[in-house]
């Protein structure tokens, strides 16, 4: 046996609500250089993995998991992956897993820590400081979060430029709160803050900005939707749908044409929308969203529906 093949394949976890940044994370660190022959394995919450269109790795050494979120229904394809991955007769040099923003990392933890031939070496967790607050006082998702922010050995925490001083050390206490062994690393990153740049529109935030995330507990019921809209869709209708359902609907995302005939990377979160133009590939006019099943999930992705006619 080569000792490339005696030796564990390191696993780098990188986790993240809905709109945490995972992907421009994944991006930045690609861009800085990852190890050659690496592998990334991507999963997003949609039948149509976008997150993997976006991500800037041009090679075959991409696999992509589209059927719902890998810790839940997808849980033994990611371990017949893994099986399959450490048998491969050039194997990975190093392994890095996007999780979808609804996946349990405790969960997928595990399943990596048993799988021979492998060994995790990080989870990184992205926090939008913008948002977690209130993301944690969430009675539907609080705890949630918390537990995905105790669960993880390094914190990246972005977006907190636009919070003032006082802001900003409360998210920062809470989070030493809810992981006491982050505490000295988040406190030299509060004292660096007023340094970081945090003007890129969201979702392109530079990796020297530390990002955390969060997951539906067992009992939380999530639904989804992938709706076809037409070119040229108006802006201003899509998002007046968006934000009248913003109480059921966690994110949504696509790459869209808009009046001009121009492809964007449409993302919305939190109750913004945000634009961006975009040259990634994939299918254009498909929005995939998810949000809290229920009456008025299905009467957004009605309302959704009613746009493409």
């Amino acid at each position: 046996m080569n000792e490339r093949a005696s030796t564990p394949i390191p696993v780098t976890l990188i986790t993240g609500y809905l709109g945490a940044g995972k992907t421009s994370w994944l991006n930045a660190r690609i861009r800085q250089g990852i190890p050659y022959g690496a592998l990334i394995l991507v999963n997003d919450f949609g039948t149509i993995n976008l997150d993997a269109d976006l991500i800037e790795y041009r090679s075959d050494r991409m696999l992509r998991l589209s059927n719902g979120c890998i810790c839940c229904s997808l849980g033994e394809s990611l371990a017949m992956e893994l099986t399959r991955i450490a048998r491969w007769p050039e194997r990975p040099s190093a392994l890095y897993i996007e999780t979808s923003g609804v996946a349990e990392p405790a969960r997928i933890i595990d399943l990596i820590t048993v799988a021979r031939h492998f060994e995790l070496q990080a989870t990184i967790c992205l926090i939008d400081a913008a948002s977690i607050n209130r993301t944690l006082a969430d009675p539907g998702v609080g705890e949630l979060a918390a537990g995905q922010i105790r669960a993880a050995d390094e914190l990246s925490i972005n977006r907190h430029a636009r919070l003032d001083d006082g802001e900003r050390r409360v998210v920062f206490n809470q989070l030493r709160r809810l992981n006491p062994s982050m505490s000295a690393r988040l406190t030299h990153q509060l004292a660096s803050t007023a340094t970081t740049d945090d003007n890129a529109p969201p979702g392109s935030e530079s990796a020297s900005v530390t990002h955390a995330w969060l997951t539906p507990a067992a009992n939380s019921r999530w639904d989804r939707f992938s709706i076809r809209l037409p070119d040229g869709i108006e802006r201003h209708r899509l998002e007046a749908v968006l934000n009248e359902y913003a109480d059921v609907l966690a994110r949504a995302k696509g790459i869209l044409c808009d009046v001009s005939g121009r492809r964007q990377l449409f993302q919305w979160s939190g109750g913004q929308a945000n634009w961006h133009p975009t040259a990634a590939a994939g299918q254009c006019g498909t929005l995939i969203g998810i949000g809290f099943e229920g009456e008025r999930f299905r009467t957004l992705a009605a309302s959704l529906e009613a746009l493409s006619r």
